[in-house]
């Protein structure tokens, strides 16, 4: 037990290493189911690398990027068989990694990921957001 509670307190401080004081603190948002903002409406198509088909059955990951590179939070959407995949209703204003992957291990679209700045998902503040399509490597 001794030794749980030493290990959980070296990795909240290896955590808290480099943060000033109440940083951490600050950075708690406090949830309100987005009282504050109206709710993404949109889509995504996901597209065959190759071909440029539908790739329906993926899995669509969106992450969050925050202004120093870092992770943000993290969201998850599922591509249909036209190959649409819904936005996550609580993205917020920012830019989004990208990270598609087919589901299941006979899929034939392997795993792809957008993650610079010239291929991240950009969600403005009004609400409209680009580019509207991502391909999908295929395996």
């Amino acid at each position: 037990m001794l030794l749980a509670v030493a290990v959980a307190a070296s990795l909240f401080a290896t955590y808290t290493a480099g943060f000033r004081a109440g940083e951490i603190a600050a950075m708690k948002v406090p949830l309100r189911h987005n009282a504050d903002r109206g709710l993404i409406q949109g889509q995504l198509r996901i597209l065959a690398a190759d071909t440029r088909e539908p790739a329906g059955r993926c899995h669509v990951a969106f992450t969050l990027i925050g202004p120093d590179g870092g992770d943000g939070g993290f969201q998850r959407s599922f591509s249909d068989r036209r190959g649409i995949a819904k936005l996550p209703s609580y993205l917020s204003p920012g830019r989004y990694q990208i990270e598609i992957e087919g589901h299941g291990p006979s899929s034939p679209y392997a795993r792809t990921s957008y993650h610079t700045d010239a291929d991240y998902l950009l969600i403005r503040p009004d609400g409209s957001y680009s580019p509207l399509e991502y391909l999908v490597n295929v395996k």
